[in-house]
């Protein structure tokens, strides 16, 4: 993507929580490490990372906060102790998943927990992969889900064939084998975010790539720098392109990770005619970082995108935000092999078909996937939104008040798993008064 410039308004310059999939990664390795690791943070953090930090430090973890910086200072693979009851994931199924894999190697038995969303959302086919390949011990509740217990022991070296590609699932396994000191190979029917193999690779770790399978050595520990400096999170900047998009107004987002199995939704839109670029690119511990500019205010039409087959895994959390700016391309936007977004904090497919509907858009649901019909004119009705406790469906519908509908957002303290400052943004855009908070 490269620079087309921006007209003469100054562009909305917006600031991101964070990268989450980063972040949680960093807390976890660097407990595992033998260092002590300072990350600067901002005033807010996250409350899917605050639950793995409270669950690294409930397993003995020795991590100081004050307002500018996280000082975790590691405990080895072998350090962790035993937690006095159930860690509480929270509403995180990241935390939930990388605790799977990191605990069914201890020396100790633990139980992981949730609320009421997290406890609805899938573990036993990680479980099952564990203990097929690493002959781990793990049970789950008769539906599959929380709470998960796991019987630590020693585990054997075994390689793991993914169904679907799954960055969770992935990393779990792959971390599972570091703690235990055991090998494995880990494949995917496609790439999935690669933070993981990026970071172990950093740090010292003896891991290759060759085509869709990450073969992981032993033996090696972990060398984390004594600063880690987490980019900004790319699939928040999601809500802020559609921003820029619905509001045709310019805005430039930057120390945005532009990794680029998490950016395949910028070049979606551009293709579908948005101008989007990146400058001040850079590349920091194997990650590529830099500022994303929209400029939103010289779109005059947008082309319909269809989305299918190996691109779902990359836009997964994005697909919220890319089902609004759906509404005003010119034409049927189709959406498939997206099932797995049925196992997320809500239904997505069907949270996002009941609340378009409400807001009198056209969309079509299927069992895997949506069908949107967009025009240059839709004007959306004015809307309640129902996102069943889903952060990424309140943040997606609320870009619609930037149309000057009235757009109420009922519980908006939902945003704050993933992005506190939320509404805070976006009250730098115009027509923002008439999205309405409660």
């Amino acid at each position: 993507m490269t620079s087309n410039g921006l007209g003469d308004s100054s562009p909305i310059r917006v600031l991101l929580p964070p990268d989450k999939s980063i972040f949680h990664r960093i807390l976890f390795l660097a407990a595992l490490s033998n260092k002590t690791v300072r990350i600067p943070i901002g005033d807010i953090i996250a409350g899917d990372v605050r639950s793995t930090i409270n669950a690294l430090k409930a397993l003995g973890v020795s991590i100081q906060e004050n307002p500018t910086e996280l000082i975790i200072k590691g405990a080895g693979r072998g350090g962790f102790r035993k937690p006095g009851k159930p860690i509480d994931c929270g509403n995180s199924g990241t935390t939930a998943r990388l605790l799977m894999g990191i605990l069914s190697g201890q020396s100790f038995d633990s139980t992981l927990i949730g609320d009421e969303s997290l406890s609805k959302r899938p573990m036993k086919r990680l479980a099952s992969l564990l203990e097929r390949s690493f002959r781990a011990a793990i049970s789950t509740s008769e539906n599959g889900t929380l709470p998960v217990h796991i019987n630590g022991k020693r585990l054997h070296s075994g390689n793991i064939d993914l169904p679907i590609a799954s960055a969770q699932v992935k990393t779990a396994a792959l971390l599972a084998a570091y703690c235990a000191d055991i090998q494995t190979a880990v494949t995917e029917p496609y790439p999935s975010r690669d933070h993981t193999e990026i970071l172990l690779q950093a740090f010292g770790i003896d891991l290759k790539i060759e085509s869709n399978s990450i073969f992981l050595r032993t033996g090696r520990e972990l060398h984390l720098p004594t600063e880690f400096q987490i980019p900004d999170d790319v699939s928040a900047a999601a809500f802020f392109v559609a921003a820029g998009v619905i509001g045709k107004v310019d805005v430039r987002i930057p120390n945005a990770s532009l990794n680029p199995s998490r950016t395949a939704y910028l070049d979606i839109l551009n293709d579908s005619g948005v101008p989007i670029w990146f400058e001040e690119v850079a590349s920091k511990n194997g990650e590529r970082v830099g500022t994303i500019v929209v400029n939103g205010s010289s779109i005059r039409s947008i082309k319909p995108f269809q989305l299918s087959g190996s691109i779902i895994p990359n836009v997964q959390d994005e697909i919220p935000a890319l089902a609004v700016i759906a509404l005003f391309a010119d034409g049927f936007s189709n959406i498939s092999g997206a099932s797995e977004l049925r196992k997320k904090e809500s239904d997505r497919l069907e949270a996002l078909a009941e609340n378009i509907r409400s807001a009198g858009g056209t969309i079509e649901e299927s069992e895997d996937g949506l069908l949107i019909t967009g025009s240059k004119e839709f004007k959306p009705s004015p809307t309640i939104v129902t996102h069943h406790n889903d952060h990424r469906i309140a943040m997606a519908m609320s870009i619609l008040g930037l149309t000057g509908s009235a757009v109420t957002i009922p519980d908006a303290s939902v945003v704050s798993i993933s992005f506190p400052s939320f509404f805070s943004e976006l009250q730098k855009f115009p027509r923002a008064n008439t999205i309405i908070l409660q």
